[in-house]
């Protein structure tokens, strides 16, 4: 968490809700105590940042997996004999790793939807070639966007050169 509260349940009204997140917008969403408390009141499209959660609605008995769409915070999951399970890191070769792109609703006692995330559309559009030179300042404007959210209470900070696009463009940045 970036508000710096730990991992723990939280219940509010009919609601449980459990997530692995650092919302890097909190401070626009408003006034929360973690970053768990913002994914109660705001749809995951307003979040910016990387987050993994499980929430439970008890008066639908139902249960829904989110990952942020990039998919750093890892969730997985598996249903057998013995109920439903979830969990932030792969326990045994039977757990499956949550794809970022779906959302899964489990409820009475079976996976019953995949949901794909729309906002998809957009990294598609930029990996396609055609339109690349077009989109380049786009995504250059995105790319510096993000890594101002991700740094923004980080004066300074080292780069590891992977030889990746992400380092050298910070690289890039800094110097150029």
């Amino acid at each position: 968490s970036i508000i710096g509260k730990p991992i723990l349940p939280t219940e509010k009204d009919d609601i449980v809700l459990v997530a692995n997140a650092e919302i890097y917008n909190f401070d626009k969403l408003g006034k929360y105590e973690n970053d768990t408390l913002a994914l109660f009141d705001h749809n995951t499209k307003e979040i910016e940042g990387i987050f993994a959660y499980a929430k439970y609605i008890k008066n639908k008995k139902t249960l829904f997996l989110k990952r942020d769409l990039i998919g750093i915070n890892p969730l997985c999951y598996k249903l057998d004999k013995k109920g439903f399970w979830f969990c932030s890191e792969r326990i045994d070769k039977d757990f499956k790793l949550l794809d970022p792109r779906y959302e899964i609703i489990f409820k009475e006692n079976r996976i019953i939807k995949r949901r794909i995330h729309e906002y998809w559309k957009f990294i598609r559009e930029m990996y396609n070639l055609k339109k690349f030179h077009r989109n380049y300042e786009e995504l250059k404007s995105k790319l510096i966007e993000s890594i101002k959210k991700q740094t923004k209470h980080v004066n300074d900070f080292p780069i590891l050169f992977s030889g990746g696009v992400d380092s050298t463009f910070l690289a890039y940045q800094e110097i150029g």
